[in-house]
């Protein structure tokens, strides 16, 4: 009494994926490769997106780093400029006193008035030689930041290459699946004078 339920089980479930079985698979494995597709599209977009962003902000961080390296040359001779009016009137200052005192500017007062020159003159150098190292580190680091920007917006083209490539070969290989399980209907369901 059990066989002939199971047996009536069987049939109607049969008749019910005998559509499936036969063209609607065809129509399964194709929606599924689409949305295999459309999937990878949408990882793929994100992919050069991101590399998009990225190259943005290198170009952003480029130009900050390029605004850095003119404001320590604009500062550096800001600085320089003062030590050089300062340094003037050190100069100035000492002639003066040495003139007030009735000293003639030949031997020590001389090799003076030359060794604060020649020190003022160095000072000067110093602080423009330090707004040039400060401009030379931001502009290498300008410099840095536009390659990795750069190398960003190309790694986000890879990428989305490559997810495009691998999510269309999935979808292809999905598709050839759902197509190579597609069978027969079954006809003989084990009753009289047949096998399973």
């Amino acid at each position: 009494m059990i066989a002939p339920f199971f047996a009536e089980w069987y049939i109607d479930l049969d008749a019910g994926l005998r559509p499936i079985a036969g063209g609607e698979a065809t129509t399964i494995a194709a929606i599924a490769a689409v949305a295999a597709v459309a999937g990878t599209s949408v990882a793929a977009y994100g992919s050069y997106q991101q590399g998009q962003a990225q190259a943005a902000a290198g170009k952003y961080n480029e130009r900050v780093a390029a605004n850095q390296a003119q404001a320590a040359r604009e500062a550096a001779a800001l600085e320089a400029d003062r030590a050089h009016d300062k340094n003037r009137r050190l100069l100035a200052s000492q002639r003066a006193r040495i003139g007030a005192s009735g000293i003639t500017t030949e031997g020590s007062p001389l090799l003076v008035m030359m060794d604060s020159a020649e020190q003022a003159a160095l000072d000067e150098a110093t602080i423009r030689y330090r707004g040039s190292l400060g401009a030379a580190a931001a502009t290498s680091e300008g410099v840095l930041q536009g390659f990795y920007g750069r190398q960003a917006r190309r790694a986000g083209t890879i990428g989305a290459g490559a997810s495009l490539l691998t999510g269309v070969s999935r979808a292809g290989a999905s598709y050839a699946s759902g197509q190579r399980t597609t069978t027969a209907p079954v006809t003989d369901y084990g009753g009289e004078g047949g096998s399973r």
